[in-house]
This record gives C-alpha cells, sequence and structure tokens, in this order.
C-alpha cells in the first residue's frame, strides 16, 4: 500500500506530514555523500552506531544525546507536522 493511499484514508496530519516529508528529503543531500557515508561505515572498525550526513545531522544527533528522548521526539513531531490544523469535530 503506498503512501498516497494511506493519505486518502486519513487526510489531515498525514497529508501534512507527507508533504513535510518530501520537502525534506528534497534538501537531502546527494546519493554520493551518502554512498561515501554508508562506504566509511561499512569499513571502519569502531564500534561507531551513528553516521551524520547533511547539513543538519551532527546539530540533531547532539541534542538527541543532550535532551531526554521524549523532548526529541516532541520537537520532530513538531517540524513533521508543522502546518497541521485539526479539525474540532461540532
Amino acid at each position: 500500500m503506498t503512501a498516497l493511499r494511506i493519505c486518502s484514508k486519513k487526510m489531515g496530519v498525514c497529508a501534512v506530514t507527507l508533504a513535510n516529508s518530501q520537502k525534506a528529503g528534497a534538501d537531502a543531500p546527494g546519493l554520493e555523500v551518502v554512498a561515501q557515508t554508508i562506504f566509511v561505515a561499512a569499513n571502519d572498525r569502531s564500534f561507531r552506531l551513528r553516521y551524520p550526513v547533511g547539513g543538519q545531522s551532527p546539530l540533531l544527533l547532539a541534542i538527541w544525546r543532550i535532551i531526554p528522548l521524549s523532548w526529541f521526539h516532541g520537537i520532530v513531531r513538531s517540524v513533521v507536522e508543522k502546518g497541521f490544523k485539526p479539525t474540532v469535530a461540532a
């Protein structure tokens, strides 16, 4: 089942989330940058688990380490759902 088909069933937050995710994907680093990072990670002999790719990745990983996980998830959720205005049933 495609993401678009799922969104047609639950328009509100799903449509906004999909649009925000697609916009973020458009600003993502190129394939070569990601491939180089994967190559470095695959050949690294350390026990490192995360390899940031892109402009804000190191900052996000630093924040993820510093603040409680529930706060981090709240921040990510607010960014992903940015622009969503729930309708109140009357």
